[in-house]
């Protein structure tokens, strides 16, 4: 995605982690959502977003039909997160030739509908595939077990 072509939504920021590497690659317009007001005060430390929203993912989102030129979620999708139909409000906000950029733990991919949301999101017309990662660790150091995908859709 182009830079400057914002804003862009971190959904799920937690303590603003990839929005520091979004706006170190260029990303300047940044906002990020999360439901812990806690992670979200840490997140405001960094300096990255130039907006925090409090709100739940899988609930109706504080923002109008295609607000955002692209979303991207790391480490939320995974073992007792926000759940596959979380995508659904996602899409809806993101606006038409916008990106979805988001990571799957492994365990939860079909386990959990999200293959199967991927596909319904595709056969309603709202967005399509444009890559798929091979599975690769979610941390470096720790929990060599613990895989997750990596995903990009255009929204339509």
């Amino acid at each position: 995605m182009p830079k400057g072509d914002g804003p862009i939504l971190d959904a799920g920021c937690g303590t603003g982690l990839s929005g520091g590497y979004a706006k170190a690659l260029g990303y300047d317009r940044l906002e990020g959502l999360d439901f812990s007001p806690d992670m979200l005060a840490v997140a405001a430390g960094r300096g990255a977003y130039a907006k925090l929203t409090e709100a739940e993912l899988d609930k109706a989102l504080p923002w109008p039909d295609g607000h955002f030129a692209a979303f991207f979620s790391t480490g939320v999708f995974t073992e007792g997160h926000a759940p596959a139909s979380a995508l659904d409000e996602l899409v809806r906000i993101t606006r038409p030739g916008g990106y979805a950029v988001l990571t799957v733990r492994d365990t939860v991919l079909d386990a959990q509908g999200f293959r199967a949301k991927f596909t319904q999101l595709e056969n309603e017309g709202r967005w399509e595939p444009v890559e798929e990662s091979l599975s690769f660790r979610a941390f470096a150091i720790a929990e060599p077990e613990v895989l997750v995908k990596a995903f990009v859709f255009r929204v339509l």
